[in-house]
């Protein structure tokens, strides 16, 4: 073989081993970007759960604060109810007494 030849193959070879090796380095350069990148996402999904978890228990602390809430003011609302139709009742007793009295004290003319 000619001279020429033989530096053509060899330079041939030397391409392919450098092709094969950038190849190489791309792969790895790839597999380590992708590593990267696939650790990246999954700490900013992780944060996303902990920051989802932590508004959903804040919203249901604050449907439970709500709820404490709305008892606490149907039981006030029943309370004062109470309170108003015992008053009412008192008032009418007294009331009913006072004609009583009245009536007994001053006969009619």
């Amino acid at each position: 073989m000619y001279t020429d030849e033989l530096l053509d193959m060899l330079m041939s070879i030397t391409t392919k081993q450098m092709q094969s090796r950038g190849n190489l380095r791309r792969e790895v350069l790839l597999k380590t970007t992708h590593e990267v990148l696939s650790k990246e996402l999954k700490e900013k999904q992780q944060i996303r759960k902990r920051k989802w978890e932590a508004m959903k228990n804040d919203m249901n602390k604050r449907s439970r604060i709500d709820t404490d809430v709305e008892m606490v003011d149907d039981e006030l609302i029943a309370y004062h109810t109470s309170c108003k139709n015992i008053c009412d009742n008192h008032i009418g007793l007294k009331l009913s007494r006072v004609m009583w009295m009245k009536s007994s004290v001053m006969p009619e003319l």
